[in-house]
């Protein structure tokens, strides 16, 4: 769960609509304000999930040998019982008549520990219900790593080094991947390159930095996977035919933004990635590790870790014996993308230095706009919303008006009214479908069900609909007798009867 770096209040929490966000989904990418939000009804496609994958990434970790389980068991049951001390060497013992022990270490022979699926599935039904109890009750975040993104971190420009640092290289930030060496741009062509191939590569720092954020800066552990997944968000790296050159020409910072925006959400319609948060990460990794100017050692540091990620996926895609999966790029394609990278790389050393400052103004300007242009579609949604659930409103009160009409006519007799109540049956059914209907149109998936399971109107709206089939079956049974009878259905006794 990375924080948001956007600024307080350019961007609402997507999951309550009502404070600041401050944190990212990482895989959503939906702006959210705490913890609260984030394990919602609404949100718990996300969150579950969450928390299982890291629980059992952590699992996978811990890589030791079926000895050194039944070990470590053995001590901690014997530490847990009180007055017990045991000898040393006995701890070094296996205890082979321990039937919890035995039952662990049974179970994870031959799970691959980096399933999880296998190891969620190796639980017994009480581990099970204890996981799904840590998750209810937030205990279970403890277990999850936490994940900073290296672009965003800063260090001072002067860094007093001892003795042992000097001949050293630089110091890098911490997570920041090694910096390689790269050809000069002349020996990779002969030709001058194109002064748009530096929107190419923002677009490319806006599809890097979606991507690792997405498998919180693993992404070497499924190179092949990740690395397809790159490449369908990143237009510079894209090309249709294999040996031809890429598809799409950028021509401005903002186009650069928002075709990978675009790509990104056409391939993850839930992912509500924020455009400004978007365009904060390309800025990041412009201005570099210094706060007060501008370095290239982050733009440098993302296009070395592209390329040993796109050869590891190389090296992966070629070693793969079962056929690739359907989502998976193909070898030309990753081949085109790694000397599109080594392009973009040789380019950055040579020019990328003279041209930080146009960048870095062209990102600045492209997030304002994103940032004027997302409150004003919220100042939209939020005014057809406000119209939406008017409506919603002036319907539930010819609801109730039609309601009181019903219990009138049923006390004077529906063989009066008989063509009066069928009209005002169907105009019952027709409040009830478009309040409900109109609360749908205002509401997002995510905002409806929390409207049903939060707001203090879903009561009210519950009643409606379940007053309407309710209705329903009253009016269509009074009306059929009244239909068939002359008789009131409720005797009205008149003034000028007389008693007997």
């Amino acid at each position: 769960m990375e924080p948001s770096s956007s600024t307080e209040g350019s961007e609402i929490c997507q999951l309550c609509r009502e404070k600041p966000s401050k944190y990212i989904c990482p895989r959503c990418s939906k702006p959210y304000c705490s913890m609260k939000c984030f394990r919602l009804p609404a949100h718990y496609v996300c969150s579950e999930p969450f928390y299982k994958d890291r629980v059992m990434e952590e699992i996978g970790e811990q890589r030791v040998s079926s000895e050194s389980r039944k070990k470590m068991l053995e001590i901690l049951r014997r530490n847990a019982e009180p007055g017990v001390e045991e000898p040393a060497d006995e701890l070094d013992s296996d205890d082979e008549d321990n039937p919890e022990v035995n039952d662990l270490s049974e179970r994870l022979q031959g799970v691959d520990i980096d399933d999880p699926d296998a190891l969620w599935s190796a639980l017994t039904a009480e581990e099970r219900t204890e996981f799904q109890r840590q998750l209810q009750t937030n205990e279970i975040v403890q277990c999850v790593p936490k994940f900073s993104v290296w672009w965003k971190r800063q260090m001072p420009l002067v860094i007093e080094a001892d003795a042992s640092d000097r001949g050293k290289p630089s110091l890098l930030p911490e997570g920041c991947p090694k910096i390689r060496q790269s050809p000069p741009l002349s020996q990779l062509t002969s030709v001058a390159p194109s002064p748009l191939i530096a929107f190419s590569v923002l677009n490319f720092f806006a599809a890097y930095c979606h991507t690792v954020t997405l498998h919180l800066g693993e992404h070497m552990q499924t190179a092949w996977r990740s690395a397809s997944e790159l490449l369908r968000m990143c237009v510079a790296l894209h090309c249709d035919e294999p040996g031809k050159k890429a598809t799409c020409e950028i021509s401005s910072a903002q186009e650069a933004l928002v075709l990978a925006h675009q790509k990104i959400t056409a391939l993850d319609p839930s992912a509500a990635v924020n455009k400004g948060e978007m365009s904060c990460d390309v800025l990041a990794i412009i201005r570099g590790p210094y706060p007060k100017r501008l370095s290239a050692v982050y733009a440098t540091a993302a296009l070395s870790d592209a390329h040993s990620w796109l050869k590891k996926a190389i090296t992966e895609a070629k070693g793969s014996r079962s056929p690739p999966p359907p989502s998976a790029a193909p070898l030309p394609a990753l081949r085109f993308a790694l000397r599109r990278i080594e392009f973009f790389h040789a380019w950055y050393l040579d020019h990328g230095e003279s041209c930080l400052g146009t960048l870095a103004m062209g990102v600045c300007d492209a997030t304002d706009h994103f940032i004027r242009l997302s409150a004003d579609e919220r100042w939209m949604s939020a005014r057809s919303k406000d119209i939406a659930l008017m409506i919603a409103f002036v319907f539930s009160v010819c609801h109730a008006i039609a309601s009181i009409l019903l219990l009138v006519g049923s006390y004077y007799g529906y063989h009066r009214l008989h063509y009066p109540f069928l009209v005002t049956c169907s105009f019952l059914v027709l409040c009830n479908a478009v309040a409900f209907y109109t609360i749908m149109l205002a509401l997002d998936s995510d905002e409806f069900i929390q409207f049903f399971s939060w707001s203090t109107s879903a009561v009210l709206v519950w009643f409606k609909l379940l007053n309407a089939p309710i209705s329903l079956a009253w009016v269509g049974t009074t009306v059929l007798v009244g239909a068939t009878t002359t008789t009131p259905l409720l005797e009205h006794p008149s003034p000028n009867r007389e008693t007997s």
